[in-house]
């Protein structure tokens, strides 16, 4: 199982004992642009977080003020409507959550709970907003990822049942208001 020794031996000498945390940088697109110096300041702000199995890492509605990267472990994010629990979608190593309280300090819409130990690299806002200004691709990637999930969001909401004045909402009724 793994990689064959010899290919393992060429990636250690290409990179040779890099940091969790840069390893972690190095393998999200979101990061590609950014220069070997600001992945290693960057890197070097990332707090190591862990959860048991089926600890809550977020509550629906909390507002996180910084990005977190799943490096190992998986996450369930769900949504509370009345009394049903709906599964938005799973978490893996590379995704990242949190961006909704760091680009519009809006709270998370979905609960974020463990379904295995969980190990996150947490970046805090403050080691992360000058990088936003200086490289707006970043921003605007964060932001189409804000988008998608917002959509997705709008997309279950719309197809659950949910009634508006009796009725049925379906995705029509929401495009013609």
């Amino acid at each position: 199982a793994g990689p064959p020794p010899d290919q393992l031996q060429s990636e250690e000498v290409m990179k040779p004992h890099r940091p969790t945390p840069l390893k972690l940088l190095d393998a999200i697109p979101l990061f590609s642009s950014l220069t070997e110096d600001e992945k290693e300041a960057l890197a070097a702000s990332m707090t190591r977080r862990t959860y048991k199995k089926d600890s809550i890492l977020i509550e629906q509605g909390d507002t996180v003020a910084s990005l977190m990267i799943v490096r190992s472990g998986a996450l369930v994010a769900t949504r509370r409507e009345g009394h049903k629990e709906i599964e938005l979608g799973r978490l893996a190593p590379g995704d990242y959550f949190g961006e909704s309280g760091l680009l519009i300090g809006l709270g998370e819409a979905a609960c974020l709970r463990a379904l295995t130990f969980v190990v996150v690299y947490e970046i805090a806002q403050a080691s992360l907003t000058p990088l936003l200004h200086d490289r707006p691709g970043i921003a605007e990637e964060l932001a189409a990822t804000l988008s998608r999930r917002i959509e997705t969001g709008q997309h279950s909401f719309a197809t659950e049942g949910a009634t508006l004045n009796g009725e049925p909402i379906r995705v029509s009724h929401l495009a013609h208001g």
